[in-house]
């Protein structure tokens, strides 16, 4: 058992290297956030008694709802990305050497896209 594996994830930098894990933990946490927050513009916006209330909450939250559509964009293409590695491993016939390179180069895009996804968020709403 390697010494990270019994750190928290909130770890965040070691040795000034931010670790996979991290970003991906901060990738689903903002992931939720955002679901709750589309959530609640639902709500905010079928008030039809209160149409002032959806434009203050839209004026107040803009940052947020900036980011719903990468939001949903990115949860497809990282179920994609799983979808593919699951078969990958699920795959006989296919030499060992071949299957983790495929692995890997599958969870090079996963990683490209929680940061890509991460950037977005710290330039829209800023860091947590």
């Amino acid at each position: 058992m390697n010494i990270s594996d019994l750190l928290p994830i909130s770890t965040g930098r070691l040795s000034g290297k931010v670790s996979d894990r991290s970003d991906q933990a901060q990738y689903y946490d903002r992931r939720d956030v955002l679901k709750q927050f589309s959530e609640e513009w639902k709500a905010v916006r079928l008030d039809k008694e209160n149409p002032a209330k959806a434009e203050d909450w839209r004026k107040k939250y803009a940052a947020q709802m900036s980011m719903f559509a990468l939001n949903k964009t990115t949860e497809n293409r990282l179920r994609d990305l799983r979808d593919d590695r699951r078969r990958i491993e699920s795959r006989s016939g296919i030499p060992d050497n071949m299957k983790r390179a495929k692995l890997k180069e599958i969870d090079a895009k996963i990683n490209e896209h929680i940061d890509r996804f991460n950037k977005a968020y710290n330039n829209q709403i800023g860091e947590d």
